[in-house]
């Protein structure tokens, strides 16, 4: 009995420690289960986090980005409106744009006094204006890369109502915006839609453009642009109260000034073959070993374009502008406006003439007219050289006269000059405010800022300007970033913003000169 009651007890224990055991296995089991569960959540919410960081992160870019270009376009407003005040300080300076610091024509003594410190600030100003130009063009921005404003306003209801939708699918992600302060009207969310936006809105205008071109008469799509050019110049020199002429070596060259018109192969033939000059011009700056020779050559210069008489295109001119209140500035030394018939009070030439000779020091403020003495020179010529004793010297102090032509400081502006000045002068005061038409022929890149740049800047000023400039190469406006000297296309160039509209008050000729005053005059 005993023996049976002990086997009882340790199957009873037997039975217990199983159920026991199992019992744990049960539990440790449900216990890592759970664990496992847990451990997935965290995961999964881990995961979730890291995506929500990295949305942060690339709005976070984004806004940063578009940070980034609120400051680059805040940077381009701010050199633009730089340029602007810089570009409008200058135009007052236009009416010194010839003698920066020398505005008293009161006497021969004061002139003479000033002419030494006037040249110096002339070529000085000159250089700057060159050096400015060439660092930056007028303000020449392409309104396709202006930065547009008020984009909001642009938007379409559709459009925000899309935006909507997905303002509804990213909530997590806006809250994360509120929570960091960065949600500023979802300017990300525009930038999904701004490319096709302006596409629609190109098609529109072009549409828009395309019915405008139908309903205009069919002469008016035929004609050509240098058709429309000549019909916009016919009208602004009708409705113009006075015309400002601009006229540089181009244009004499355009009226048959040239080598073959001079005859200079013919004229020089012994310079030629002796130096190997190709023009005139160059001639001038060779470094002749006697002074006779050099006197040889520029008597016979000097004389060459005495004789030549006045050319078609000069008389054209006047013919085209004579009913107008008109004046002219001019760097050319041939004298052609006035053999034209252009009244000499109405004339400014800067760099002197032909037909004068000064002191080479100079030792007073004076011009000699020399005509006869140049003539006799040339007719006494022998081996390139004058005689000696045909050598012109100053009545006053002995020294080498010289030519009456701009080439140093000791240029002698004398009381006449002054007072062709202070007529150009009067004459911008007394057109501020009516419409002014400054017609540019023939001004290159030689001494640009006394018409190129002075004409450019006037005409920004004043709304009721217009400027039509006539260049075979450089018919159009310096532009910062083109390749070329001018950007000369006028399509392109009227795509440009610049002070007051002056893109649309710009007109550029390229197309010969002759041609084109023939048809101005029909």
């Amino acid at each position: 009995m005993n023996n049976f009651n002990n086997k009882f007890l340790k199957l009873f224990n037997f039975v217990l420690i199983i159920l026991f055991l199992n019992y744990l296995e049960f539990y440790f089991i449900k216990k890592v289960t759970e664990t496992s569960n847990l451990i997935g959540d965290e995961d999964s919410s881990l995961k979730e986090n890291l995506k929500l960081n990295k949305i942060e992160k690339l709005i976070n870019s984004l806004v940063k980005g578009e940070e980034k270009e609120d400051k680059q376009a805040t940077t381009i407003q701010n050199q633009a409106q730089v340029q602007t005040t810089t570009a409008f300080e200058n135009m007052e300076m236009d009416r010194k744009a010839i003698t920066s610091t020398t505005t008293s024509t009161s006497t021969p003594t004061q002139a003479q006094s000033s002419n030494s410190n006037s040249n110096s600030n002339f070529d000085k100003r000159m250089k700057k204006e060159e050096e400015e130009a060439k660092e930056a063009s007028p303000l020449s921005t392409p309104k396709e890369t202006q930065i547009e404003d008020e984009v909001d306003s642009k938007k379409s209801e559709k459009e925000k109502e899309k935006e909507k939708e997905k303002n509804q699918t990213t909530t997590s992600t806006t809250s994360i915006i509120k929570e960091e302060g960065l949600e500023s009207n979802q300017n990300e969310k525009y930038n999904e839609h701004e490319h096709g936006h302006e596409h629609e809105n190109e098609h529109e205008n072009k549409n828009q453009n395309q019915n405008q071109n139908q309903n205009q008469q069919p002469s008016q799509q035929e004609k050509d642009e240098l058709t429309q050019k000549i019909e916009l110049i016919k009208k602004l020199i009708k409705e113009s109260d006075s015309i400002l002429i601009g006229g540089g070596a181009g244009l004499s060259l355009a009226a048959g000034l040239d080598n073959e018109g001079l005859k200079f192969e013919e004229n020089f033939k012994d310079f030629i073959e002796a130096y190997g000059f190709t023009d005139l011009y160059s001639g001038g700056f060779y470094p002749f070993k006697t002074i006779e020779e050099k006197w040889g050559y520029f008597s016979r210069n000097c004389v060459t374009y005495i004789d030549a008489t006045a050319t078609k295109l000069y008389k054209d001119l006047l013919r085209l502008v004579k009913e107008k209140d008109y004046f002219v500035l001019t760097t050319n030394v041939d004298d052609q406006f006035e053999k034209a018939g252009f009244p000499s009070q109405k004339i400014f030439a800067t760099q002197g003439d032909f037909t004068h000779l000064q002191c080479s020091i100079p030792c007073h403020n004076k011009l000699y007219e020399s005509i006869d003495l140049l003539k006799e020179m040339v007719s006494k010529t022998v081996d390139r050289k004058i005689p000696t004793e045909l050598i012109p010297k100053c009545p006053r102090c002995g020294k080498p006269m010289t030519t009456h032509l701009r080439v140093d400081n000791a240029f002698v502006m004398d009381e006449y000059w002054y007072q062709q000045q202070a007529a150009y002068e009067a004459f911008l005061h007394r057109n501020e405010d009516k419409r002014l038409l400054l017609l540019e022929f023939g001004v290159g890149f030689n001494t640009p800022s006394i018409i190129r740049f002075p004409f450019e800047r006037q005409t920004m000023q004043h709304e009721e300007w217009h400027l039509v400039r006539f260049n075979k190469d450089y018919a159009g406006l310096i532009v910062r970033g083109y390749p070329g000297d001018t950007l000369n296309d006028w399509a392109m160039l009227k795509t440009l913003r610049y002070p007051n509209h002056f893109q649309d008050r710009f007109i550029p000729v390229s197309e010969d000169l002759n041609e084109v005053v023939k048809r101005l005059l029909e």
